[in-house]
């Protein structure tokens, strides 16, 4: 069978171009956080925008990191692009309203794609095709996997971009795509896009101990990213059997794998794994979850399920807020 699946590769294998021609007007196109939105691809589709061939198309994005031409007023004018989750690039553009940014509920985007707004392309960054035809997605499976396999079970028509990058690794969990899936192939080896560490600042570090006293051996936390969450898990690296259901899998859980502080062994629900939607981070972390078969990527309707989260004992959620009005009582 292999041969039948390099010879299906070889016929959907295509330049950036030829490929962006495929989508047609009014489509409309999902695409992943960061990593996951394919970086030459959308140049090739963001000019098409440009030169005013697809008027009417619309887009959702999240923290683009990865297609800054989409950011150009000259561009993002000229289609209807929501963003969940504002990034550098974007934020000029929703201050002055040529993109639409729109709250979320993150594992609820699937469905609202799929069932409200009838999204019917998916574009993602993906590993080298293994002998068996396969595809991972992993780094940002995100929302844009779950759309695809949505419309599959519902019968609907799905066009697939794979921009296929040596680079991104290869991570276990329900992420794949086969083949004879795929409409269309790009190959485009770019460098990953790696986060710094953001030091922890003192305010942080006095937050992160008043957390760590709360969280029992055994917990299973969910961390966001930045220097409170990485704080936190400075100040957990003692702790015994800690679990991870997360969104994102960050560097504190690198190091706090390296502590010997996360095992996974206590989780109550898939145990010995650990379970996010995204990996994003530095080098390092990505290196980590590659073929390792402690780490699984699963879609957000399945991580970020409020059902899925509650099969977890002593499960544990800490994110940093940005702001808080202290014109209205909050409850703790």
């Amino acid at each position: 069978m292999r041969d039948k699946w390099q010879q299906m590769y070889k016929e959907k294998c295509m330049s950036a171009e030829e490929a962006a021609k495929l989508i047609e007007n009014g489509d409309r196109i999902s695409l992943p956080t960061a990593n996951g939105t394919p970086r030459v691809l959308w140049q090739a589709i963001a000019k098409r925008i440009e030169n005013n061939e697809l008027p009417d198309c619309e887009l959702t994005v999240g923290l683009n990191l990865n297609a800054p031409d989409l950011c150009k007023s000259e561009v993002a004018s000229k289609a209807y692009i929501r963003d969940g989750y504002i990034s550098p690039f974007s934020r000029p553009l929703a201050q002055q309203g040529i993109i639409d940014p729109t709250p979320f509920r993150f594992f609820d985007i699937p469905r609202t794609l799929v069932e409200d707004r009838d999204y019917n392309v998916v574009t993602m960054t993906a590993s080298p095709m293994d002998e068996h035809g396969w595809f991972s997605a992993a780094l940002n499976c995100s929302h844009s996997y779950s759309v695809t396999r949505r419309r599959w079970e519902k019968g609907l028509p799905t066009k697939v971009f794979l921009e296929v990058n040596k680079n991104a690794p290869t991570v276990y969990g329900h992420n794949h795509f086969h083949i004879s899936e795929v409409t269309a192939i790009v190959e485009a080896d770019w460098d990953l896009i790696a986060l710094p560490r953001v030091e922890p600042n003192e305010k942080d570090v006095a937050i992160a101990s008043y957390i760590a006293e709360q969280i029992p051996d055994g917990a299973c936390i969910q961390l966001g990213i930045g220097g409170l969450p990485d704080a936190v898990g400075k100040q957990l690296v003692h702790k015994k059997d800690l679990g991870c259901h997360t969104e994102m899998i960050v560097d504190a859980y690198l190091d706090l794998y390296k502590a010997g502080a996360l095992t996974n062994r206590k989780k109550t629900f898939m145990p010995h794994k650990s379970v996010g939607t995204i990996v994003i981070g530095s080098k390092e972390i990505y290196e980590f979850v590659n073929r390792n078969p402690g780490v699984e990527i699963h879609g957000i309707d399945f991580c970020a399920n409020p059902d899925i989260i509650a099969r977890h004992d002593n499960f544990m959620a800490i994110n940093a807020i940005t702001e808080c009005d202290p014109g209205r009582p909050m409850y703790i």
